[in-house]
């Protein structure tokens, strides 16, 4: 799931944490793992990335993250594993997720010129 804004972004940072909580500060969704920066492999800006753990009806289904924001842009991706929606989050590996959502970042900044 990609969420994104594209306009003027006078604190990019702010932009970061309002994606974040807005992601986040649901009750129905848990920090399973607290956000923090990271570097894609193949190089470029850092991301912040995290997981969360959504209930929904009485499931849980959990959800690694990463967002970013420039003076232009302001985005997120989650991703759910429909084969183990509720797959421990501790183990998830978010160097890996913040390299996929590099590319996926790469790839909507280069669809909007």
């Amino acid at each position: 799931m990609l969420l994104g804004f594209y306009g003027t972004i006078d604190d990019p940072e702010e932009g970061v944490d309002h994606m974040i909580q807005g992601m986040m500060n649901s009750p129905d969704v848990d920090v399973a793992v607290p956000e923090k920066k990271f570097r894609p492999s193949g190089g470029g800006d850092a991301l912040t990335c995290g997981v969360g753990v959504k209930s929904v009806a009485g499931q849980k289904v959990t959800l690694p993250y990463c967002a970013w924001a420039n003076s232009s842009t302001s985005a997120s991706v989650a991703e759910t594993d429909s084969v183990d929606l509720a797959k421990d989050p501790k183990p998830v590996d978010l160097q890996a997720f913040a390299d996929k959502v590099s590319k996926i970042r790469s790839e909507a900044q280069a669809s909007m010129g």
